[in-house]
């Protein structure tokens, strides 16, 4: 099925995607926090995202195991 969408001075179409269930979310407002502010200080070339390089340093202090660290990298 395809959905119209309208746009401020254009229409295009979109797939229509099922709703999903709502999860509810678990990482309290504290946590999100700490964790942006990781984010950010860890992006060094402030693009949005985090490279393997850039947060290398910050997996390997995390406690995780080297040998879990290899797998889910």
């Amino acid at each position: 099925m395809i959905t119209l969408i309208y746009g401020a001075h254009f229409v295009y179409l979109q797939p229509a995607i099922p709703s999903l269930p709502v999860a509810p979310w678990i990482v309290t407002a504290e946590d999100k926090t700490k964790y942006d502010v990781l984010f950010h200080q860890t992006d060094v070339d402030k693009d949005g995202y985090v490279s393997g390089l850039e947060i290398k340093d910050v997996f390997l202090r995390s406690g995780v195991p080297q040998a879990v660290l290899a797998h889910i990298w």
